[in-house]
């Protein structure tokens, strides 16, 4: 319903607008069925003074406004109709409350509440026994000043009080309806003051942002470009970017402002490069599952396999040395170091390109009752969270979780989820690794890998994908990790993304090395502009993969740089038009004639021509200059049986066939060789190893499309068909017994 209505506004009439939305609506709905008639009397209104010919100058914009209150009143309508509570949440307040908490002074008292709260924090920091601290707690929270003599910590009742009244904050920033102005503005400013904790405003402008991806919102997405132009904070910056990137919808026609503003903020070349970065970021956090695997298979077992600590249900041990082993193999323990040094360069390495290590190892830990609440998934790391206190009480005086407030490899949500995991095995823990976590940095620093605000970023887009795969009421969320077609993002839709062109390519040769074809096509379709060579070979490059060799020859037609003449001949060698092929790969040989891939190219060409004589002097020659290459002995191979020279062609069989990884294909055509040479025994024991490396078939069925489509070389050699069937039933038959 929310797609088809939204289609209906951007692109009919008012008039039908209005119409479906009364039909959705109906009648004895007071809060909406009182603005909706308000607006179809200022409709009928218009309509009225056009018929009876009056110059209305204001017209059009009028007519904007009632478009646009119809959608604000249809984005309320859909919030209350679709919102039920998430887990750990308190029921929904009414629209009218809502609009009361947000519109009558709420801004302004969430503000004196939170500059109250870091004035206190404040105080108490500064000097724990002054008077002023005493008659300060004693007002508000009589078990403060109790609380810190006894542990010296900042007043657990004041930090208590202050988590759940930012959680109610949050859950109802998360559900609140459209803005007006005048409370964008306040929560503006109250986003910026000085005076509050900036781990407040965090957690406010993640609310806000929640809030807008799940329904569009002019005076959200204002506010959150002029925070991320305006605050000084990297890590409260980076939240707002996160916040309108992924939520620029496609209400252009609605709100013609999101250009506007757009235009202005993308008019930097800094914000263009930070959203380039933020929407690849955003696939590597879509990664996170398969870098997971790549991890688990073959990084994390060489750091396990040789440590030196047995990790059981019942706690951990170290193992003990054996002497022996140390005499036979001294050189053992150094080899198992070198090995887990090396695993972990690759892990520090994936990080550093983007990886989310950590993503599988706490997986899990999101099960923690700490993660029923939507604002701990975006609460900043703070040791004083009072569902830290086990944990602070448990490690007594450790470093370790002062030691998390400076881990910057670690994003905030897997910090608590780390805090917590150790607070209910500390006493599994033997005490000498203790010492050593409350010694020592939690995890390796990478180099200088990214500046501050990448990494700030990246670490937030991770917790937010976490978030929309692991939290429970996920599906109430308009998760912005989607394909390109899907996203809310300023490359999807073709009247912005003029706006970021310069970024276009680099975007393009990013989304093509991480093997997103779709999402590359999506892109290329999107982008109208045709003068980057780059994006040129990028549409013909996906012409070729999609089969429509015809539109990349024409496309390419007439270019003269080497990446466009080999796709040129790569869309000729695919339309079998080998002649054109061949003459592009000889204008390329001469260009530059140490590429080999060139000279292959050119050779394949004419074998298909069937011009074995000048590819084999001219394999022979590539053979000698490039001994042992597996590429070219092959092709040597099929060019020498083709010739009729299969004695000659096993000789160099024989040679690719050492080979330990060599390809099915090698087997098939070695297998020819031997048959057509009357060694018929060799032949039926290669055309079974080829059987069997192709699985997907039925052997039968592999075994008769191999023969079919070689069926001009047997011609060659005279093989009948009937000999053809009796080597299918000799090879299968024995292959199914």
């Amino acid at each position: 319903m929310k797609k088809h209505i939204n289609y209906i506004l951007e692109n009919e009439s008012l008039g039908k607008a209005l119409e479906e939305v009364r039909r959705i609506l109906g009648n004895g709905i007071p809060r909406y069925d009182d603005e909706l008639r308000a607006i179809e009397e200022d409709y009928r209104r218009m309509q009225h003074y056009m018929l009876e010919g009056y110059d209305d100058k204001q017209r059009e914009r009028l007519y904007e406004e009632l478009l646009v209150r119809l959608d604000r009143l249809v984005a309320d309508y859909m919030l209350d109709a679709h919102t039920t509570v998430p887990s750990g949440l308190s029921a929904p307040p009414t629209h009218s409350n809502l609009k009361g908490d947000f519109e009558e002074g709420g801004a302004a008292s969430v503000r004196q509440a939170l500059e109250m709260f870091a004035a206190e924090i404040a105080l108490f920091d500064a000097d724990k026994t002054s008077p002023l601290l005493r008659k300060t707690s004693s007002n508000s929270h009589p078990s403060k000043e109790r609380d810190s003599q006894r542990d010296g910590s900042a007043p657990e009742d004041l930090w208590r009080e202050h988590t759940a009244y930012m959680d109610k904050i949050f859950e109802q920033l998360y559900r609140t309806p459209q803005w007006s102005e005048e409370v964008a503005h306040a929560y503006e400013e109250l986003i910026l003051s000085p005076a509050i904790q900036a781990a407040d405003a965090m957690l406010i402008v993640s609310a806000i942002s929640l809030a807008h991806m799940r329904t569009f919102d002019m005076q959200k997405m204002s506010l959150l470009v002029n925070v991320y132009l305006h605050a000084d904070d990297e890590h409260l910056r980076q939240r707002a970017l996160v916040g309108w990137a992924l939520s620029i919808h496609e209400k252009l026609r609605i709100y013609p402002d999101i250009k506007q503003i757009l235009k202005v903020v993308m008019a930097q070349q800094s914000v263009r490069e930070e959203l380039l970065a933020l929407e690849m970021q955003l696939y590597l956090c879509m990664n996170a599952e398969k870098d997971q695997r790549q991890l688990q298979e073959s990084i994390i077992p060489g750091i396990i396999n040789n440590n030196h600590l047995h990790i059981t249900p019942n706690g951990i041990s170290e193992k003990e040395e054996d002497v022996l082993q140390n005499i036979l193999h001294p050189e053992a323990e150094e080899q198992a170091m070198e090995e887990v040094e090396e695993n972990v360069r690759r892990m520090m390495q994936m990080q550093e390109a983007g990886t989310d290590i950590y993503y599988g190892g706490f997986t899990q830990m999101k099960n923690f009752p700490f993660f029923q609440k939507m604002a701990n998934w975006f609460r900043p790391f703070d040791i004083n969270h009072p569902d830290l206190k086990g944990a602070k009480e448990i490690l007594g005086k450790s470093s370790a979780l002062e030691a998390f407030n400076s881990q910057k490899m670690m994003s905030d949500s897997d910090k608590y989820s780390f805090a917590i995991a150790l607070s209910k095995m500390i006493d599994k823990i033997p005490q000498n690794v203790i010492e050593a976590l409350n010694g020592a940095e939690l995890a390796i620093t990478p180099s200088e890998m990214a500046s501050s605000a990448t990494l700030i970023r990246r670490l937030y887009l991770q917790t937010l994908y976490r978030f929309s795969r692991l939290y429970k009421d996920r599906h109430q969320f308009d998760s912005p990790f989607k394909k390109l077609e899907k996203q809310h993002t300023i490359y999807r839709y073709q009247e912005l993304i003029s706006l970021c062109k310069d970024t276009v390519p680099q975007l393009g040769r990013f989304l093509y090395k991480q093997k997103r074809y779709e999402d590359l096509e999506t892109l290329l379709r999107t982008y109208p502009d045709n003068s980057s060579e780059d994006i040129e070979n990028m549409r013909a490059y996906l012409h070729i993969r999609n089969g429509r060799y015809d539109e990349a020859a024409k496309l390419l037609q007439g270019k003269k740089k080497r990446p466009a003449m080999e796709l040129l001949a790569r869309a000729y060698y695919l339309k079998e038009e080998y002649a054109q092929a061949q003459s592009v790969y000889e204008q390329l040989m001469t260009m530059d004639e140490s590429i080999l891939r060139h000279e292959l190219g050119y050779v394949r060409c004419l074998i298909k021509r069937r011009d074995y004589m000048q590819a084999e002097r001219t394999l022979f020659k590539l053979d000698y200059n490039t001994p042992e290459n597996v590429q070219i002995m092959q092709l040597l191979a099929w060019t020498l049986l083709n010739n009729h020279k299969p004695q000659e062609a096993i000789k160099v069989y024989r040679n690719i066939l050492q080979q330990s990884d060599t390809h099915q294909e090698n087997l098939l055509n070695a297998a020819y060789a031997y048959w057509i040479t009357r060694q018929l025994k060799k032949a039926q024991r290669l055309f079974k190893q080829y059987v069997m490396r192709m699985k997907e078939k039925e052997a039968y069925e592999t075994m008769r499309q191999a023969l079919n489509d070689d069926s001009e070389l047997l011609d060659n050699y005279q093989i009948s068909t009937i000999e053809r069937e009796l080597m299918t039933d000799i090879v299968c038959g024995e292959v199914e017994e």
